[in-house]
């Protein structure tokens, strides 16, 4: 069996709090400045993932949507595919 990596594009949206557009796009773009992210258990990551509700004290300041969208399929058959390594499969059962 082999893995594959597969970039594909995908849309996001990210929730600023601020007191005008301007100043949430400021922090969006400063927040989103590496435009590649790692999602793991870090505790304090520049661009955390929050599902909490607005009105939730602990909603990060700049914070990314947990609901995120593939693009089109007329997009998605576009993507390269990139073979990653072969694994052994597992025949214990």
């Amino acid at each position: 069996m082999n893995i594959y990596s597969i970039d594909v594009p995908i849309w996001a949206t990210v929730y600023v709090k601020a007191e005008s557009e301007e100043e949430a796009k400021a922090k969006m773009l400063a927040a989103a400045k590496d435009r590649s992210f790692e999602f793991d258990n870090d505790d304090d990551p520049d661009l955390p993932i929050s599902g909490k509700q607005f009105d939730d004290p602990d909603l990060p300041e700049v914070s990314l949507s947990p609901a995120m969208t593939l693009a089109d399929e007329s997009e998605l058959v576009k993507c390269e595919v990139s073979f990653v390594e072969e694994i052994e499969e597992n025949t214990d059962e």
